[in-house]
């Protein structure tokens, strides 16, 4: 079999050099660990609505889930551009926040019930079906009413 086509774990992609993963990663962490020493900066409130998106000499990108939380980042630009710089060496132009939504929620969904009429025909059906296993399937359906 061909070397090129046989799986290989993931952790070896994630840490070959020069591969788009392990750019990725490097990338990951370096914001990951940017982000543990800039949010502290932040008011506790303002904190947990805050990711720290891109960092470079361009812009500084956060991330935050609503505009109220953007109100409130822009009046901290100063001081957050000024810490990007000590952290990197290389004070972004200017402070770029982005709003994502947050995730949706998951709604939970009531067991959904049968006509009386469904009912029926699946009971019928039953009754005329030789294999148990499928029987008894089409029994339990057949009570869903």
């Amino acid at each position: 079999m061909d070397r090129r086509h046989t799986p290989r774990p993931l952790s070896q992609a994630l840490r070959r050099p020069g591969s788009v993963l392990s750019d990725l990663r490097q990338e990951a962490e370096r914001l990951r660990k940017l982000e543990t020493r800039l949010l502290p900066l932040l008011p506790a409130t303002l904190r947990a609505h805050c990711r720290v998106a891109r960092v470079d000499a361009g812009a500084m990108v956060l991330m935050t889930d609503s505009p109220v939380w953007s109100s409130r980042l822009r009046f901290l630009e100063k001081v957050l551009l000024d810490a990007a710089a000590a952290e990197t060496g290389c004070r972004p132009r200017r402070l770029r926040i982005l709003i994502s939504r947050p995730a949706p929620v998951a709604q939970e969904t009531k067991p959904r019930r049968l006509s009386k009429r469904a009912g029926q025909h699946l009971e019928s059906a039953a009754r005329g079906q030789p294999d148990p296993a499928l029987r008894e399937a089409l029994l339990r359906l057949s009570g869903r009413r």
